[in-house]
């Protein structure tokens, strides 16, 4: 993700700044709503260099521009949730724990803000 001035990550609604795409990233109902289990804020929960190259810095060994950032999961709260892709997965999502407005969803992300800490090799 970009980081600001501040060494946090740019928030926003693209692959390079923390927050999701919606619609893209998870399914939104006909209410705006978004559900768990239907995808979310795609991350990795083992070792940076799991991540696509094109995702990863070159001191992480690709060829990426911008650093990795992370978050104990512990400090999502009770609005996001973090869950493999698959079981066995390298593949995260930050999603949704309970149903919710996509917008609020989105805000939790960026109110996770303070927690995310680049990590470095």
């Amino acid at each position: 993700m970009m980081a600001a001035d501040d060494g946090k990550p740019v928030c926003g609604a693209t692959k390079r700044n923390l927050g999701a795409c919606i619609p893209g990233d998870l399914d939104v109902d006909s209410a705006g709503q978004v559900r768990p289990r239907t995808g979310g804020m795609s991350v990795t929960a083992t070792s940076p260099r799991a991540l696509p190259k094109h995702r990863r810095p070159p001191s992480w060994g690709g060829t990426g521009k911008d650093p990795v950032f992370g978050i104990d999961a512990s400090m999502l709260g009770g609005t996001l949730a973090a869950r493999p892709e698959t079981q066995g997965s390298t593949h995260w999502f930050v999603e949704p724990a309970h149903i919710q407005a996509a917008y609020d969803y989105q805000r939790a992300i960026w109110t996770s803000r303070p927690f995310w800490e680049e990590v470095n090799p």
